[in-house]
């Protein structure tokens, strides 16, 4: 919940600060946090687990990454106080001061997402699990597994990750990059489709225990979760009116990441000790077609995400002042 928390309004601003044809490109910069938060993660239990005897680690050692963690409060408290206001919500509450704003600028933009765009809330949502239950089974099951069930060094198991998420940041970016070249859709339908013929192939290869083919098996992972991923930031807002932008992407993505991602390690473990490992390909599989139907439902409607012109807004209006 806390990864997901801000996204949509991290994405609001990367990309309504954009030229209308980078938006992928700043977008990903939003998908990279995670990456970079994941691998300095991943390092700090790494080394932790390297140098510190099993006993220490279980007692008190995974505690310290924990607790460095509020280096991070100050980190954010500052850009949250220097940040400045998108020009498309400078523009809508311009729009508002004159009384000109539409009959969905009132004042509970939740409210008016559940009443107005609940379709939509609901097809995202359907959107962003695939990715989501990938992300977990590939990173959290995956770790999980190999080590408490294949006994794999954890250590080994760690660096393993470290790797794959470098692959994930470089694709996570690529992806954005294609999005501003060949649309958001058609990039979020080819991660789809790689993560859909992955599915029966990750749990396999993770089972050899082989360092290579277990990296192997989490690179095919990354790669299809960068292709989706890169352009969400982008595409996810332009579902939304500017009035509604910030609560329907913020609410819709983590209603797909909670119901996909949070569930994913336990649904699999579960899979997996009472059905058998390959059940969790299929669960994976299942996860990839019903993120691809609400993908095809939502290419059917209207795209929101426009260039405001604020020469249109009086001056006044335009310096808002959040009265």
């Amino acid at each position: 919940m806390g990864l997901g928390g801000e996204f949509g309004g991290a994405s609001l601003l990367a990309i309504e600060h954009a030229p209308a044809d980078r938006r992928g490109r700043y977008g990903a910069y939003v998908q990279l946090g995670p990456c970079l938060g994941f691998a300095l993660a991943t390092g700090l239990f790494w080394s932790l687990s390297a140098f510190l005897p099993e006993a220490d680690f279980l007692a008190w050692g995974w505690r310290l990454p924990f607790l460095g963690s509020f280096v991070l409060v100050a980190f954010g408290l500052v850009a949250r106080l220097r940040v400045q206001e998108s020009p498309a919500f400078l523009a809508a509450a311009a729009a508002r001061a004159l009384g000109q704003g539409g009959p969905e600028q009132g004042r509970a933009p939740l409210a008016t997402v559940l009443r107005h765009h609940l379709r939509s809330l609901l097809l995202v949502a359907g959107t962003v699990v695939c990715g989501s239950v990938f992300f977990y089974i590939a990173t959290t099951w995956a770790l999980s597994r190999t080590t408490t069930d294949l006994h794999l060094p954890r250590t080994r198991m760690l660096a393993l990750l470290l790797v794959a998420n470098v692959i994930l940041g470089a694709t996570t970016y690529a992806g954005a990059l294609l999005s501003d070249r060949y649309g958001r859709r058609p990039v979020i339908r080819a991660g789809m489709a790689v993560a859909l013929c992955w599915s029966p192939l990750l749990v396999p290869l993770l089972d050899t225990g082989r360092s290579s083919l277990v990296l192997l098996g989490l690179a095919g992972a990354m790669v299809a979760l960068g292709l989706l991923h890169g352009p969400m930031p982008a595409f996810l807002p332009s579902l939304f009116p500017v009035e509604v932008r910030c609560s329907g992407a913020s609410v819709s993505y983590n209603l797909g990441a909670l119901t996909g991602g949070a569930l994913a390690p336990l649904i699999a473990t579960r899979l997996a000790a009472t059905v058998g490992p390959a059940a969790v390909g299929w669960y994976l599989a299942t996860a990839c077609c019903l993120s691809l139907l609400c993908l095809r439902a939502l290419a059917k409607g209207p795209v929101h995400l426009e260039s405001p012109d604020l020469s249109a807004a009086a001056a006044e209006a335009i310096s808002y002042s959040g009265r």
